[in-house]
């Protein structure tokens, strides 16, 4: 007679030691860690990137606004030309931005009109009585200076007191007949502009540049 014996199997179960559930533990808490100052690291990097690219940006709109201060300013030239010499609307023309001669740092003549210091136009004395012009459309704000170069603001200009350039050559644009008149213009007149914009975050730009003009 045979007889059958029933066999029953029980899943194997192990368990895991503690140690090693705190190993883990503490592994995923370093990698959750260190994700989480990447993520910070990454932000703070795009963050520094975006101010960048908008001082950038800020700077250019400035430098823009300059050249626009700077075509008002020979505008400005153009259209007052016949003033541009009466020693006796000097303190009038102050008012508009125009100098009879350069001014320094203090604000006053000065006779050093070769050129301008970096130092010079950076100061707030120099752009106090400077004029404004109002904003661009980039809501930066405009000045500019006009200076005649000649050494006092009190002299009618001539040659050996003011900068001017070389007339031009002796019968150019002249009738070429024989013995006819030859006419020499006058030699032009140089007026230094000076233009400054200011825009958001501090940004700004200050462009130079000089303006012949025949008297």
């Amino acid at each position: 007679e045979k007889r059958s014996m029933d066999v029953t199997f029980s899943p194997l179960r192990t368990a895991l030691p503690s140690a090693q559930r705190g190993v883990v533990l503490f592994i995923a808490m370093i990698v959750l860690v260190v994700m989480s100052l990447a993520g910070v690291a990454m932000n703070r990097s795009v963050e520094s990137s975006m101010g960048v690219i908008g001082n950038l940006s800020y700077r250019k709109s400035t430098l823009q606004g300059t050249e626009k201060a700077l075509a008002d300013a020979v505008a400005w030239i153009d259209n007052n030309r016949m003033r541009l010499n009466q020693v006796s609307e000097a303190s009038t023309l102050v008012t508009e931005g125009y100098f009879m001669a350069p001014t320094g740092n203090s604000g006053g003549p000065s006779i050093a009109y070769n050129g301008v210091g970096e130092d010079q136009v950076m100061s707030k004395a120099y752009w106090s009585n400077a004029r404004s012009i109002g904003k661009d459309a980039f809501d930066n704000d405009l000045f500019y200076k006009i200076e005649r170069m000649c050494e006092k603001n009190s002299e009618v200009y001539s040659n050996t007191n003011c900068l001017m350039g070389d007339p031009p050559a002796v019968g150019k644009g002249n009738s070429q007949t024989a013995g006819a008149y030859q006419f020499q213009p006058p030699p032009p007149l140089a007026f230094r502009i000076t233009a400054k914009a200011e825009g958001r975050r501090n940004s700004m730009s200050i462009v130079q540049m000089f303006y012949m003009v025949p008297m």
